[in-house]
């Protein structure tokens, strides 16, 4: 797999998991893959309107993986009757608020890639989003 070496790479015997990961994000990027880091903890903030500290917990979830992201994938007849797993991108808001420019970014960026990306307001918009996928299959879901 040295083709997706970063240029000048050389493989190091000894490389701490944090350089790993950097080499990893760079390889899978150049072989199609989009990846992101996810850090998974909690942090305390100054909340400014109240003056009171708050726990805020950031990443997915404890356990989960260190990079996540999507691999694009072109169903082809051998995969007929076989199951993938379609990365899914719901960014929740209340009615009348719209996602940010990066959020939109993001959503697209899954969305064009095959991926179920879409802003939702309700739980029924959310299952609306996943069923139409379901029915209409890659591309043509929303």
């Amino acid at each position: 797999m040295r083709a997706f070496l970063p240029r000048g790479h050389a493989l190091k015997t000894h490389l701490g998991e944090a350089q790993i990961q950097r080499d990893i994000m760079m390889g899978v990027s150049k072989a199609g893959s989009i990846i992101f880091r996810n850090n998974v903890g909690v942090a305390i903030h100054d909340d400014p309107r109240t003056g009171r500290q708050r726990r805020v917990k950031y990443g997915l979830h404890p356990g989960s993986s260190d990079l996540i992201g999507w691999t694009p994938y072109e169903i082809r007849a051998k995969d007929v009757g076989g199951t993938v797993a379609v990365f899914t991108a719901l960014e929740v808001k209340i009615p009348g608020k719209n996602a940010t420019e990066g959020q939109q970014r993001f959503i697209d960026a899954v969305h064009n890639a095959g991926g179920i990306g879409t802003v939702v307001r309700s739980l029924r918009e959310a299952v609306e989003a996943v069923t139409r996928f379901k029915i209409r299959g890659v591309r043509r879901w929303q």
